[in-house]
């Protein structure tokens, strides 16, 4: 770790944080900063704004977008996705060192802030409420990096030397007793809802049911562990018959084999934000996505935001990659004047989330069924009444342009009639041909007026976490629990908002004309046979509501092994091999003609990455030879 200790060092001071010591001699000394930072509370919070600040390594990382558009919800035209989709990314991969050397320099910041914080003068008060909010975000990272890579080094202090970083990987059971520490001081310190300013609000700043509606969040993750363990099958991450890999959070308070008492503390977390904290559903659910600063800055204000990366606040430059590798060059109505971003469209949604999207909430008249000649019959879903996927994505007709010299150009992608299904003459070779660009439909929430390509994000601020998430958290672990009336319950309260949404996109109305959202229809507790038809219904609402919002990687595959393939990978392969989809399958828009992995074993190794080679190497409390996950398959 000793090259990575001077990395967190330089990070800290070159990104506005202190120490309130020393760094190591390699630093040099006029990029020292002194502890008079801490002898205000302004001051204080200031520099807190930057341990805020550095959340954003979360949404600007190549890898982060990468990894989450290897699931069967996304298509990313990366080279490096060979690997992702046979789940064998290697410890050596460029990126993963970076990701690795990010969260760590975040950690070394919330760490250098609690110990400066908590030697300083400030009012006790104040001071608690700082150091909370510090604790918060650690906890966020932890539990983040957790579910990347599984065993982690546990830094809890500011590292002022070699010999204080290189430690060994703790087990994760320990990692999540830290995380869970961090939040109940965290929701026991932070500022109550009505403490928070406006200002605080729009940059993203939490408060005490923030801190349990994390809690519920990490319970479930625990519980999904717990419940794959339970059948007795090997199929997760771990190895169970290595000893201390079984997932017992006896730590956390969770005794072994009890995964009704997970699921139970998850349900409770959820239902006591519900019903006491601040949260509510943003009533129009394309105003979560508007993001218009000066017309409606209330956009920023919404009380559906728990965490979110503020990039509007000016705070958070690189996020722009969340938006430019998403949206198509020069999306009209923004302010992007490049026609050049070479960026554009390297995240997609797949075909395989639209066709189960529109086939659980669409209409009849949404389904087409077409004969070919070469094809034969092949059948696609012209869209669904429900008014989030019109928020979600760009489909069937978008616009680029400048608006401000009124060129205007109209562009046609998936499911228009002559961008499903393509004939061997059709020219799929190049990741960038326009079929190629346009044979699914395109993300739309990194889109903002403000957006102008590679040089800025734009407006539009980033989700990591909201209360719809808690909501179906509650729904989930309700699920489990065997209470399917209030599992359903809780889903319906997603759907009604959905319905009560507004369509204005131009798509929208080619496809639909004026007609009213009729979707998404309530559920019914009759329509699921089994506890697990409805965990994995609520699991597929969760990608409907939150697609693109960083949360496809870990909840396709927290179940394990056997429940990813059954339910997700298997699917998906059969899919992309019907006939409107085969050329899609074949060219580099998408797999290049490669299915996802299906043997057990090897989608064993790949429910984590693999730990960083960096820090095998260079950290000499591990042994490279016995430092990687249990199952990652060389």
């Amino acid at each position: 770790m000793k090259s990575l200790v001077k990395y967190l060092a330089m990070f800290i001071v070159t990104g506005g944080m202190v120490s309130s010591c020393h760094f190591l001699d390699e630093i040099p000394p006029s990029n020292l900063v002194s502890d008079q930072i801490f002898e205000s509370e302004v001051a204080a919070e200031s520099t807190l704004e930057g341990c805020y600040q550095s959340m954003v390594f979360l949404v600007s990382s190549h890898f982060i977008n990468t990894l989450h558009g290897a699931s069967i919800l996304q298509h990313t035209h990366q080279t490096p996705l060979y690997s992702w989709y046979n789940h064998t990314v290697y410890s050596n991969h460029s990126n993963n060192a970076s990701v690795y050397k990010n969260v760590y320099a975040t950690i070394s910041k919330c760490n250098s802030f609690i110990d400066c914080a908590a030697a300083s003068d400030l009012p006790e008060g104040s001071k608690r409420k700082m150091i909370a909010q510090a604790r918060f975000l650690r906890a966020y990272t932890y539990f983040f990096a957790t579910r990347i890579w599984g065993d982690l080094p546990l830094v809890l202090d500011k590292v002022v030397s070699i010999e204080q970083a290189e430690i060994a990987r703790s087990p994760y059971q320990q990692v999540y007793k830290v995380i869970l520490d961090d939040l109940d001081y965290a929701q026991s310190s932070l500022p109550a809802p009505e403490e928070l300013s406006e200002e605080d609000i729009r940059r993203g700043h939490v408060c005490n049911y923030s801190a349990e509606a994390l809690k519920a969040k990490v319970y479930v993750q625990m519980a999904s562990l717990m419940t794959s363990a339970a059948k007795g099958v090997d199929d997760q991450w771990f190895d169970l018959s290595k000893e201390g890999r079984y997932p017992d959070f006896s730590l956390c308070g969770i005794p072994k084999d009890d995964v009704d008492k997970a699921w139970t503390l998850a349900l409770d977390c959820a239902e006591d934000v519900m019903l006491y904290g601040p949260f509510k559903l943003e009533p129009d659910y394309a105003n979560l996505f508007r993001f218009l600063p000066n017309e409606h800055p209330e956009d920023y204000l919404s009380k559906e935001r728990i965490l979110v990366v503020p990039v509007s606040s000016g705070l958070s430059g690189g996020s722009y990659v969340y938006a430019s590798w998403s949206l198509p060059k020069q999306p009209y109505g923004s302010s992007e004047t490049s026609t050049d971003n070479g960026n554009k469209l390297r995240i997609r949604p797949s075909r395989f989330i639209w066709e189960n999207w529109c086939a659980k909430y669409g209409a009849a008249s949404d389904y087409v069924e077409k004969e070919d000649d070469e094809l034969g019959t092949y059948s696609y879903y012209k869209g669904c009444a429900d008014p989030r996927m019109d928020a979600t994505y760009f489909y069937d007709t978008y616009y680029t342009g400048d608006e401000s010299t009124g060129k205007k150009t109209t562009n046609r992608c998936y499911p228009y009639e002559s961008r499903v299904a393509f004939k061997a003459t059709d020219d799929l070779s190049s990741i960038n041909s326009t079929l190629s660009l346009n044979c699914t439909p395109i993300y739309k929430k990194g889109f903002s007026k403000g957006y102008r390509g590679n040089s800025s994000g734009g407006d539009a601020d980033i989700y990591l976490f909201r209360y719809a998430d808690v909501i179906l958290l509650a729904a989930e672990a309700a699920a489990n629990l065997g209470h399917a009336d209030k599992a359903v319950e809780y889903v319906n309260q997603i759907l009604e908002r959905a319905r009560n949404s507004t369509n204005k996109s131009d798509a929208y109305q080619h496809v639909f004309g004026d007609s009213p959202a009729i979707a998404p229809a309530d559920w019914n507790v009759s329509d699921y046979a089994t506890k697990e038809d409805l965990v994995v219904a609520i699991l597929w609402e969760r990608f409907f509501e939150m697609d693109y919002e960083q949360q496809s990687f870990f909840d396709t595959r927290r179940y394990g092994a056997n429940f990813y393939v059954e339910n997700f990978v298997r699917p998906y392969n059969e899919f992309m091999h019907t006939a409107a989809n085969y050329r899609i399958w074949q060219s580099p828009a998408c797999l290049f003609g490669r299915d996802m992995e299906e043997d057990i074993q090897k989608v064993r190794a790949g429910l984590l990455i693999a730990f960083p080679e960096y820090e095998l190497l260079n950290n000499t409390a591990l042994d490279y030879n016995t430092g990687q996950n249990d199952f990652f398959i060389e």
